[in-house]
C-alpha cells in the first residue's frame, strides 16, 4: 500500500502538484512516520513547494536511517540553499561528493553553495558538473549561477558573457525552462539590454504563470526604464530652463516636450515589440506591486503634460516650475519606493 501511495505522490510531484502529493502522503505517513520512501517523497514535495525547513526535516529523517542516500542529501542541500544557509549546503555537498564524486548534481550543489563567497571555486565546480553531464540543462544553469550569482559583487563583463553563453546552451537543451528564461533575462538586464530582458521574462511568465520570480524581475525592468525616463525628462526640463529664460521659454519648453515625448514613445515601442502581448498586464502588476513607483510615473507624465501645455498656450514659466516640482516629487517617490521594496524583502 505504501509503495502505491509513494508512486502516486511521486507522479503528482512530477506534475508540480506538491500540495496534492503531500495530501496523498498524509494517511500513509500517519501510519508509518519513519518510512524512508514516504519521507523522501515528502521531502521532495516540500522542496518543490518551497517549504525549505520542512523539506530539510524530512530529508534529515531519511539520512539518520541511511546517511548515504543521495536523493536525501540533494534535497537537504537544496533546502539549505533555499534557507540561505550556505555553510550547511556546502557541508552537505562535500558529503555527497565523498559518497559519489562522479555525480554532477553534487558538483552543481557545491558550486551554488560557495558562489556568494568564492566565485572562482564555484566556477571550477560548475565546469566539473558540465564536463560530467554536458547534456543536462541544470549543469549549464549552475555554471551561469557561478558566473552571476543573485547576490555578491557585480560580475565583470566577461563573467556576464560566460553566464549568458551557459544559459543559451541550457535554453537549447530545454527551450521551455522558466528558470533558464528568467536567469537569462537577469543577465540581459545586467548587460543593459532591457528590451531583450523584457522579452525573456515575458516568455518565462508565459511558461509558468504561477512563478512570481519572473514577474518580480519584469517589475525591475520596468522600474529601470522609469529611472532612465526620469533622467531624460529632467534633462530636457532643465535644458528648457537654461536656454529658454533669456530668450523664448515657450520654444524651449516645446523642444523639451518633443524630446521627452519621443523618448517615451521609443520606450513604449521597444516594450511593445519585446513583450508583444499582455504589456498592460505587466504595467498593472507593476502598479500593484510598487504604488510609489506608479505615482512616480504619473508625476513624470504630468511633468511632460505641463511642458506641452506651457509650450502651446502658456503660461510658460508656471508650466516650467510645475514640471520641475513634479520632478522633485518624483525623486522623493523613487527613494520612498526603493525603501518600501527593501522593507518587503
Amino acid at each position: 500500500m505504501s509503495n502505491e501511495v509513494r508512486q502516486r505522490a511521486d507522479q503528482l510531484c512530477d506534475l508540480g502538484r506538491f500540495d496534492a502529493a503531500l495530501q496523498a502522503l498524509g494517511p500513509a505517513l500517519a501510519v508509518a512516520p519513519q518510512d524512508p520512501g514516504l519521507l523522501l517523497v515528502a521531502a521532495r514535495a516540500h522542496l518543490g513547494a518551497e517549504r525549505f525547513a520542512a523539506a530539510e526535516d524530512a530529508a534529515v529523517s531519511v539520512l539518520t536511517q541511511d546517511p548515504a542516500n543521495q536523493t536525501a542529501l540533494l534535497v537537504h542541500g537544496y533546502a539549505s540553499l533555499g534557507r540561505q544557509d550556505w555553510l550547511t549546503a556546502e557541508s552537505v555537498a562535500r558529503h555527497g561528493l565523498s559518497v559519489n564524486a562522479t555525480d554532477w548534481r553534487f558538483h552543481a550543489l557545491f558550486s551554488r553553495s560557495v558562489a556568494t563567497r568564492d566565485r572562482r571555486l564555484a566556477q571550477v565546480a560548475a565546469e566539473q558538473a558540465v564536463s560530467l553531464a554536458p547534456l543536462e540543462p541544470a549543469t549549464h544553469r549552475a555554471a551561469a549561477f557561478a558566473y552571476y550569482p543573485p547576490s555578491g559583487l557585480l560580475p565583470m563583463r566577461d563573467e556576464l558573457d560566460a553566464a549568458e553563453a551557459a544559459l543559451l546552451r541550457a535554453l537549447e537543451l530545454d527551450p521551455s525552462s522558466t528558470e533558464t528564461l528568467n536567469n537569462l533575462g537577469r543577465v540581459k538586464l545586467a548587460k543593459g539590454e532591457r528590451a531583450d530582458a523584457a522579452n525573456l521574462l515575458a516568455r518565462a511568465v508565459e511558461s509558468d504563470p504561477f512563478d512570481t520570480i519572473p514577474r518580480t524581475n519584469m517589475d525591475i525592468v520596468l522600474r529601470r526604464e522609469l529611472v532612465i525616463t526620469h533622467f531624460v525628462v529632467a534633462g530636457s526640463c532643465l535644458l528648457a530652463g537654461a536656454i529658454g529664460i533669456p530668450t523664448n521659454i515657450r520654444i524651449a519648453l516645446g523642444v523639451a516636450a518633443v524630446i521627452s515625448l519621443a523618448w517615451i514613445a521609443w520606450v513604449a515601442h521597444r516594450l511593445r515589440r519585446s513583450v508583444q502581448r499582455n504589456i498592460t498586464a505587466y504595467l498593472r502588476n507593476f502598479a500593484r506591486a510598487d504604488r510609489l513607483g506608479a505615482a512616480w510615473a504619473i508625476g513624470l507624465a504630468l511633468c511632460v503634460v505641463a511642458m506641452v501645455v506651457g509650450a502651446a498656450i502658456g503660461p510658460a514659466y508656471i508650466a516650467l516650475h510645475l514640471g520641475q516640482a513634479m520632478l522633485i516629487v518624483g525623486v522623493i517617490l523613487s527613494w520612498g519606493s526603493r525603501f518600501s521594496r527593501r522593507r518587503r524583502i
